[in-house]
């Protein structure tokens, strides 16, 4: 009897697998991508990002289709691989604020600067003047950097 394979559609691989490998090509740590796979299978999702295979027992998905997600996901987010180049580390997690204005008509009591920063997570209301100061001081910290680089 000729040994028989499995067809591409039918390769599945277990999230733990799936979570590896995204840290792996996307940067991360496994648990990182762990927590997002869960996240992407509760009940009532209506975006799934990464569907996995239908069946009984622990989630699983399928081989291709993760691979097409790295793909399109390093298509949508290029900065991937520069931050690998720079930095040599495929894990490095990148400070990348969240900063939007609150205004007063918005509902906004007083207005402000909204400020939020990943990790550790924290969020700061900012005065336009205290936002101004430190645009400023990040500004010439940068400038500094680069003169003392470019000489």
């Amino acid at each position: 009897m000729p040994k028989t394979t499995t067809p591409p559609s039918q390769e599945t691989v277990t999230a733990t697998a799936v979570a590896e490998h995204l840290a792996k090509n996307l940067g991360g740590k496994p648990s990182t991508w762990a927590i997002w796979l869960a996240n992407d299978r509760k009940p009532g999702r209506v975006n799934r990002r990464l569907q996995q295979v239908p069946g009984p027992g622990r989630p699983r998905y399928n081989a291709y289709m993760v691979d097409a997600f790295v793909v399109e996901y390093k298509q949508a987010h290029p900065e991937i691989d520069q931050i690998k180049k720079r930095s040599g580390k495929s894990n490095e997690q990148r400070f990348v604020p969240h900063i939007s204005p609150l205004t007063l008509a918005e509902g906004a009591d007083p207005s402000g600067v909204l400020f939020v920063v990943p990790k550790p997570l924290a969020s700061f209301i900012l005065t336009a003047a205290e936002a101004r100061n430190i645009a400023r001081r990040l500004i010439k910290a940068a400038d500094e950097i680069e003169e003392v680089e470019n000489q």
